[in-house]
């Protein structure tokens, strides 16, 4: 795999860890035809997802199947207070 920081260029990502959402930026880093496999979701309602850039402005996303993994620290949902 060829990977250049600089201009944010990776052929694949794989996140270990659940993330609520996918982040534009982290979408970003993929080359054209790169693919990104990450886990989304919060708690009971979280799935595996292929995300494949087709462009410079269109990425395709595929739900592979639903899993749990632990969300990635600082990206937990905050506590909000109730009675």
């Amino acid at each position: 795999m060829m990977s250049n920081f600089e201009t944010g260029q990776l052929d694949s990502i794989i996140v270990g860890c659940a993330l609520p959402i996918i982040n534009q930026d982290l979408k970003k880093l993929l080359n054209q035809d790169g693919k990104l496999f990450v886990v989304v979701g919060s708690k009971n309602q979280m799935h595996a997802t292929l995300v494949t850039r087709l462009n410079d402005s269109e990425w395709k996303s595929k739900s592979l199947f639903e899993t749990h993994l632990d969300l990635m620290k600082g990206s937990e949902p905050s506590v909000k207070f109730t009675f």
